[in-house]
């Protein structure tokens, strides 16, 4: 399977960034208060921006091997034999 591109892959982040916290925020403030609903926004929110760092310096490190990938290929690197 294709990954989608790089502009859907940043509105998915987005909403994850934005969907997720607040939605555990408002349902933790209906069922648990106002104190503890943020609090549990809170919780949920770190693990969420811990994923979306995680994907842009995943997405980053992709770029840049492509790129180092076709300046290697112009110069004619060699790997195992085989030149790229």
């Amino acid at each position: 399977m294709k990954r989608p591109p790089y502009t859907y892959r940043l509105i998915i982040i987005l909403l994850i960034l934005t969907v997720v916290p607040i939605g555990a925020t408002h349902i933790g403030s209906i069922y648990l208060g106002s104190k503890n609903g943020i609090l549990l926004g809170f919780c949920v929110g770190i693990p969420c921006v811990t994923f979306a760092c995680g994907s842009f310096l995943w997405m980053a490190g992709e770029m840049r091997m492509k790129s180092e990938f076709c300046n290697y290929k112009k110069r004619g690197f060699r790997c195992h034999g085989k030149v790229y």
